[in-house]
Parts: structure tokens; C-alpha cells; sequence
């Protein structure tokens, strides 16, 4: 999950008003499973089930970006962070400064930060192993199903831990 936290900013008293304490995060939120679903083995030619179905996403996420078993890490969700989050930050002071509501704000930043991993999932380079790829019929290491690209979101959190409404 990622988050972008800004403090220090000065804004006039007029915008003041409308703050109240909340962040917004993105990734893969709770409560997205994977789907019972069946794919073609491109090996064998042979329909087979896909093991992950009702595995949270964010369990075979973490795997991914971290490792895990035989799987390299594959930090997708560090490195878009490492590479927008400043961009994120001005994005978000920027909205503000031009009269945008603090609501309205955090979640076009949130849209924003989700397209951002998802666009990473999508430029991800083929780094899968032999054998797997031609499982797949393709090597692409963090694009299976598309169900993991499909299951990124983002999410504005009131300070009294309330999710407002999902941006995307």
C-alpha cells in the first residue's frame, strides 16, 4: 500500500476550513480476491484451474514485490512509489492552491497514484522463466490473468479510520 504524506504546507485560512485529517492510499485494497477462473495451459494446450481462486490479491501481491519461493521480487509498488511520489505531493498542493476541495483532491491524487501502478504492472519487463512463460504463452513477469493490474485502487481515509469513497 502506498501513501503520501505532506506536512508543513501553508494554505491560506479560507482552505483551512475545509480540512479534516485524512490520507489516501492505493494499491490493492481489502477485500479483492482472485476469481475462480480456468486458463489454457499454452504448454500442454489443456484448460486447468487457476489455483489462487479466493486467495486475497494483496497475498500474491506482497509475494510479488517482495519474493517469495522460487519468484525474484518484482517491487512494482516501491519503485512507482521511489519514482511519483514527489509528483504526487506538488499534484495534490497544486490542486489545492487552485481552490480544488480537499475530498476532490485526495482522490484525483489517489486515481492518479493508482494508474501510476497499474501503468508499472503494464511496463513491467518480461523476466518470467522459460517454462512458465510458456505456460502462459507469453513472459511477462508481473501480468498473468490482468487480475492484479484489474484489483488496483485507491482509497481516501478519514482520520477516524472511515473510507470514503473508492476513486477508481
Amino acid at each position: 500500500m502506498t501513501t503520501v504524506r505532506r506536512t508543513g504546507v501553508k494554505l491560506p485560512d479560507t482552505l483551512r476550513e475545509q480540512f479534516k485529517p485524512a490520507k489516501v492510499k492505493a494499491g490493492v485494497l481489502a477485500g479483492a480476491t482472485y476469481p475462480q477462473d480456468t486458463y489454457t495451459n499454452h504448454k500442454t494446450g489443456q484448460q486447468e484451474v487457476d489455483k489462487r481462486a479466493g486467495m486475497p490479491v494483496a497475498a500474491i501481491a506482497q509475494a510479488l514485490e517482495f519474493g517469495h519461493g522460487q519468484n525474484h521480487p518484482r517491487p512494482f509498488m516501491q519503485s512507482t512509489f521511489a519514482n511519483n511520489n514527489r509528483g504526487w505531493a506538488r499534484g495534490l498542493v497544486q490542486m489545492l492552491k487552485a481552490g480544488a476541495a480537499a475530498d476532490t483532491a485526495l482522490r484525483t491524487i489517489g486515481v492518479r497514484m493508482a494508474e501510476d501502478i497499474q501503468q508499472t504492472i503494464r511496463d513491467w519487463p518480461a523476466d518470467n522463466s522459460e517454462d512458465w512463460a510458456a505456460v502462459k504463452g507469453f513472459s511477462h513477469g508481473l501480468i498473468f490473468t490482468g487480475h492484479l493490474t484489474n484489483s488496483i485502487d485507491s482509497a481516501v481515509v478519514q482520520a477516524d479510520g472511515k473510507i470514503g469513497e473508492e476513486s477508481t
